[in-house]
């Protein structure tokens, strides 16, 4: 699978935004925030991607503005804040170490095997049959 980092090159902010990324966009890249830009992100892309990573030195905020289809999170910094009329598929492990996330309005929906930790309250967590879920602290 390819990384791609936002950069927001493109300059509006959008994640659907291809010249945003350092390899641009597309169904199963990698996309990782970290502090190669900490411009703020409406995080309008639907397709199928790899991981999604908020790493340590991102200091901006992440908007969902559509259903995101991943194959694991992991937020160490940075704001993600999501929208309860939409939902984040997730088909490995949820990890937030650090950061915010607005997690009153963020749904989950689990359909792998994988790891759930974080510090506060998901809004709703749906474990899909067949999937493996172990909490962590």
């Amino acid at each position: 699978m390819t990384d791609s980092t936002w950069t927001n090159g493109g300059g509006d902010g959008l994640a659907s935004t291809a010249a945003n990324w350092s390899a641009g966009i597309d169904v199963g890249y990698n996309l990782i925030f970290d502090a190669t830009s900490v411009a703020n992100c409406t995080f309008d892309y639907s397709g199928e991607l790899g991981t999604f990573t908020i790493a340590a030195g991102y200091s901006g905020t992440i908007t969902q503005s559509s259903d995101m289809y991943i194959t694991g999170y992991s937020q160490a910094a940075g704001t993600f804040t999501g929208v309860i009329s939409k939902t984040v598929t997730d088909s490995g492990s949820f990890v937030k170490t650090a950061g915010t996330l607005s997690n009153h309005v963020t749904n989950i929906i689990f359909t792998g095997t994988g790891t759930l930790t974080t510090d506060g309250n998901l809004h709703s967590v749906w474990i899909k049959p067949g999937s493996v879920i172990t909490m962590g602290g």
